[in-house]
């Protein structure tokens, strides 16, 4: 115990040094907390915010570790098989190759379409990883036994059964070994990649959701733990292969068995222990008639408060519903998993993005519109020497590509200013680029964005509305599928009546809403998640919703839509609006459960 308590000395004092100096550095250079927060305000960070770091961890373990098993028996089982049939090899071996020459993250789209943003994708993503590893290290452990060796146990009768298990498989475990160090780095790093692209839980959507908030002390603190979490997976497998291939020069540096001890049995122990208790994830789940499941087209927030308020005061379930509240994230387009059976209803991207999917073959239904028209507008400071469209030509423009590029470039040509004259970058999930002045103009929503500017002291702002230049399109559409409408309209209209209640009341009760908004993610702030709630209910009540209730979604702004779309050449034809849009539910809703009085 003194001997590894010395050996750990030097490093522990080493970073130790590094975060000393590492603090003293940003206190004197005064470097901005949003570059490279301070040290102690990550471990302090890290402090308060342990239960939310904490469960991400555990889920990112779990999720590392299911795929890590997976793919490494997999794996082993593969090598075993292609060892003993040459011609396989051969055959396989190009195909496996290829596959694992693209990045992984490549294929989380597809896999979070086909299984959804849980638990499995992330699995099956390490697992692909993993397997490959495995397969390359244990085929050339395999080739390793001496072919003498060999030939003395068959002179003694041996099959090959004995001989793989007397003589291959021993001979390979360093090998193995090699492999499973490596898988458990790599395992890690792909479950959080993953989370990142798609998911709504672990550590990995902590470090995407703290990104989009700017809490960029929380998001140290999360990478730290992750790295915490990596490395103590790690010491878990070398401690295995000190325990069970303590033989080898790779593990000792001599032949002597100086490394299996009972110190190595009892970190083995603590650590197995840890990593047990880390990735222990329960789940409950409500039962009720009928199961369906909502996916929000982005992160938990007020933007969505309707649905939590239904779910929270009971209203799903004097349905006689069990609903799912799912919330987006990166790479996760809420209409493809509504039309792929993932999920039953969407609050997705609006009308739009309904026509485009209906245009590209998706049996995309809106049932109704949160929004009457587009939450995002264009913000510049006033010190940019921008008042007007006119003034954009040499500017730089960050947008996101979401349809919103489409709104941009309308709203110059109805000015008379060529599209072409201005420099479109792709908006990331900060406004950093754009408080840094990289980008003279941004897109915000209303109730987002836009707030967290203002809350941040970014004053002196310029807004530009589309609506004001004759651009009114529905956003936020509540879509589901042909499917769904012909065979359970009943529960359609069930979901509907009971979500826009919950719109309802959440608009006329608006700190309640903000509290139960809350208990989807703590980590929320509650003053701006106010102010989100104030401006989504303003912006539901624009128009025509204020006196015909909440979710209308009018006839007149679906057919500028879709003439929108096709003036700037994003549907391949004029896409029926009877089957885009059923009015059928919305209508028999009664108005004293939509109406906001």
């Amino acid at each position: 115990m003194t001997r590894g308590i010395r050996q750990a000395g030097g490093p522990v004092a080493i970073a130790a040094g590094v975060i000393g100096v590492w603090e003293i550095a940003l206190r004197l250079a005064k470097v901005p907390g949003y570059v490279a927060p301070l040290p102690s305000a990550i471990v302090q960070k890290t402090i308060t915010d342990w239960p939310v770091l904490a469960t991400g961890i555990a889920t990112t373990l779990a999720e590392a570790v299911a795929g890590f098993l997976l793919g490494n028996l997999t794996g082993f089982a593969l090598a075993v098989l292609l060892f003993y049939h040459p011609a396989l090899r051969r055959f396989a071996m190009l195909p496996m190759v290829a596959a694992n020459s693209v990045p992984a993250v490549a294929f989380a789209p597809v896999i979070i379409l086909w299984l959804g943003s849980g638990m499995a994708s992330k699995i099956v993503l390490v697992a692909f990883i993993t397997a490959f590893i495995m397969l390359q290290n244990e085929l050339q452990g395999l080739r390793q036994v001496d072919a003498q060796a060999v030939d003395v146990l068959r002179s003694f009768g041996a099959r090959e059964r004995r001989i793989f298990w007397v003589l291959r498989f021993p001979a390979s475990l360093p090998y193995v070994f090699v492999a499973l160090r490596l898988g458990s780095i790599r395992s890690v790093i792909i479950a959080i990649v993953a989370e990142m692209l798609g998911a709504y839980r672990g550590i990995g959507w902590v470090i995407f959701e703290t990104t989009a908030s700017m809490d960029y002390s929380r998001l140290w603190a999360a990478v730290a733990a992750a790295s915490v979490a990596g490395v103590m997976f790690f010491a878990l497998v070398s401690a295995f292969e000190r325990r069970w291939v303590w033989w080898h020069v790779s593990v000792s540096g001599t032949s002597r068995r100086t490394r299996q001890n009972k110190g190595d049995r009892m970190s083995i122990k603590r650590l197995a222990g840890m990593a047990v208790a880390m990735a222990l994830l329960m789940a409950s789940t409500a039962h009720a008639d009928d199961k369906v499941s909502i996916r929000l087209k982005w992160l938990h927030q007020a933007q969505f408060a309707g649905y939590y308020v239904a779910k929270d005061k009971g209203f799903y379930k004097e349905e006689k519903l069990d609903v799912t509240i799912n919330p987006g994230g990166p790479q996760l387009v809420a209409e493809n998993l509504v039309a792929s059976g993932s999920d039953d209803f969407a609050q997705g991207g609006g009308m739009e993005t309904t026509l485009v999917g209906r245009d590209k073959g998706l049996p995309l239904v809106a049932i109704a519109a949160v929004f009457p028209k587009t939450p995002v507008l264009l913000v510049t400071k006033k010190d940019s020497g921008i008042s007007k469209l006119e003034d954009f030509p040499g500017k730089k423009v960050s947008m996101w590509y979401t349809g919103t590029q489409y709104i941009v470039r309308a709203m110059l040509k109805n000015k008379g200013v060529d599209p072409a004259s201005i420099t479109e970058v792709p908006q990331p999930v900060t406004m950093a680029p754009f408080v840094r002045g990289e980008v003279a103009v941004a897109c915000v929503t209303v109730f987002n964005e836009l707030q967290t500017l203002i809350s941040e002291g970014v004053g002196d702002l310029v807004l530009f509305d589309p609506a004001d230049y004759g651009i009114v399109i529905p956003r936020d559409t509540i879509v589901t599928t042909d499917k769904m409408i012909k065979e359970r309209p009943e529960v359609v209209q069930r979901f509907l009546r009971a979500s826009l209640r919950g719109w309802k009341y959440a608009i006329e009760n608006q700190p309640e809403a903000v509290e139960i908004t809350l208990k989807q993610n703590p980590a929320l702030k509650k003053d701006h998640q106010t102010i989100m709630m104030r401006e989504v209910a303003k912006l539901m009540l624009w128009g025509p919703s204020k006196d015909k209730g909440v979710g209308y979604l009018d006839p007149k702004t679906a057919e500028f839509s879709m003439t929108f779309l096709l003036d700037n050449k994003q549907l391949t034809k004029p896409v029926p609006l009877t089957e885009a849009t059923n009015a059928r539910f919305w209508n028999e809703v009664p108005a004293a459960l939509k109406v906001v009085r």
